[in-house]
């Protein structure tokens, strides 16, 4: 009988030990899944912004807005920094932009000189200006 109760020792320990571990995984489920949310609605309508300015399509940046939100969720553990949670998804979007618009073969790649970098960036500034509540 000696054995029986090790054994029986050793498996409600290691029972004990699974359950917090469960409990602790599906807790940073739900909280990756609360945080990908968030994500979405902060960013949806900025997301379409972009999408639109880069497409220059209403329909199809509402089909690469979807894209990439499902491109963020299936790579939301690659994101290193959560301080950067923006800049990383705004490149997803882009990144799926492009990729539609090859695909459709509209896409011609120019070499950004300093002057397209300074035009690029108004044009992000101008996408920000109603999030932050600034006339247009």
């Amino acid at each position: 009988m000696g054995d029986i109760d090790v054994l029986d020792r050793q498996h409600r320990r290691s029972v004990s030990e699974e359950v917090p571990s469960a409990v602790a995984d599906e807790r940073a489920r739900l909280e990756r899944e609360l945080a990908f949310h968030r994500l979405a609605d902060r960013h949806l309508e900025r997301s379409y912004r972009l999408a639109t300015v880069v497409l220059n399509s209403a329909t199809e940046s509402q089909d690469a807005v979807h894209d990439a939100f499902v491109t963020a969720w299936r790579k939301y553990d690659t994101l290193r920094d959560p301080d950067r949670l923006e800049a990383w998804f705004d490149r997803i979007v882009v990144n799926t932009c492009r990729d539609r618009m090859r695909r459709n073969h509209r896409l011609r790649f120019e070499d950004i000189s300093p002057a397209g970098r300074s035009v690029a960036r108004r044009v992000v500034q101008a996408l920000e200006r109603p999030l932050r509540g600034q006339p247009g």
